[in-house]
């Protein structure tokens, strides 16, 4: 007989092989979406969340989510477009430090 006081157990993964709290690979989707699509700040964010992901989940052997990869892939896309943005900021602003001095 079991105690119905004790806590159930819990799967290290469900049955079809996912890792538990995989609602994670919805939310780096939704950080590397928002990352492309309002503020690319949010790119390194989902670029880490989703390295984190992978790691988890295979150190539980399981497969990351295909969700959570595709997440992961915006969140590179966001940095790339980051990383561009502020090098034509800083060329754009020395062009006109520099410019502003002659006639």
């Amino acid at each position: 007989m079991t105690n119905p006081y004790l806590a159930p157990e819990v799967p290290s993964q469900d049955p079809q092989g996912r890792p538990p709290g995989d609602i994670w690979a919805v939310v780096i989707l939704l950080v590397g979406f928002g990352g492309i699509m309002l503020c690319q700040a949010l790119g390194p964010v989902a670029w880490v969340m989703g390295i984190l992901y992978k790691r988890r989940c295979l150190r539980a052997g399981a497969k990351p989510n295909v969700v959570a990869t595709i997440g992961r892939i915006l969140g590179i896309i966001a940095t790339v477009g980051l990383m561009l943005g502020f090098i034509t900021a800083m060329a754009v602003y020395v062009t006109a430090r520099i410019n502003q001095g002659s006639p």
